[in-house]
């Protein structure tokens, strides 16, 4: 039976875009279940002494909502992230040194991260050993985490983000950005949660412990063979993020800041 140039056109469109989704590259971070498993199994924890940066509000319409707080401590440093799941509460506690905090990971066990300067330049596994580089240039710009995920940036803006595949393979995935956005960060610090698969680094993001991040609100991860990744952001009139929305993954976030 003949088929109309449409459909074919559309099948073809579907049949690109299912090949490729598998070869989704993973970052290097992406090593978290969620953010719930991650996080200890305390029942309770005192943070009255602490102060409270952002609540986040998370919904997937076809699961679940469920509520995470950033807390900082005396020093302005992230201290606990707590995360309301099912009438439950996973806490998840940085611990730090002069050098480096710790912080448990999920079935990874205990995490280090080492500071250099205010940044983030390595993270390891403690039960493992396996660790993670990350290098920045001379203007505090983040270039490679490891040997899986590169940054190439023009000016003041990162273009693309190249990532390694499940079948090893390089995958490109250029950033798109909205001109008539405000001019902050946390535009593109949304578009990275989603990228690493960590919301629970979103506190770190925005404290500036992964250097000067892109300034402008991006949008949209295309990567080639008509795949992409599309995000909605929206924001205050101080220009702080209020809401966020993976079109993709039809999850929808609020934002509120204190």
């Amino acid at each position: 039976m003949k088929q109309s140039w449409p459909l074919l056109l559309l099948s073809a469109l579907f049949v690109c875009t299912a090949c490729h989704e598998r070869q989704v590259p993973r970052s290097p971070l992406d090593n978290i279940l969620y953010d719930a498993e991650a996080a200890s199994g305390h029942d309770s924890a005192d943070v009255s002494h602490l102060q409270l940066l952002l609540t986040m509000t998370e919904d997937d319409h076809e699961s679940s909502c469920d509520t995470m707080r950033f807390y900082l401590d005396a020093r302005g440093r992230p201290a606990y992230t707590v995360t309301k799941l099912y009438g439950k509460s996973y806490f998840r506690r940085y611990h730090y040194t002069d050098s480096s905090f710790r912080v448990r990971e999920g079935a990874v066990g205990t995490v280090e991260y080492k500071l250099n300067n205010g940044l983030i330049v390595s993270r390891t596994e403690l039960r493992t050993g396996r660790s993670t580089g990350f290098v920045y240039d001379g203007g505090r710009h983040l270039l490679r985490i490891g040997n899986g995920e590169e940054w190439e940036w023009e000016m003041d803006k990162v273009t693309a983000i190249k990532s390694l595949a499940p079948d090893g393979s390089q995958v490109s995935a250029h950033v798109r950005y909205d001109s008539m956005a405000p001019a902050t960060q946390m535009g593109f610090i949304e578009l990275l949660s989603w990228q690493w698969g960590r919301r629970d680094l979103i506190p770190f993001m925005a404290l500036g412990y992964f250097g000067e991040l892109p300034v402008g609100a991006a949008y949209q991860l295309s990567y080639s063979r008509l795949l992409f990744e599309s995000y909605q952001t929206e924001y205050d009139e101080r220009g702080r993020l209020t809401r966020g929305k993976s079109l993709n993954r039809h999850i929808d976030r609020k934002y509120k800041w204190e």
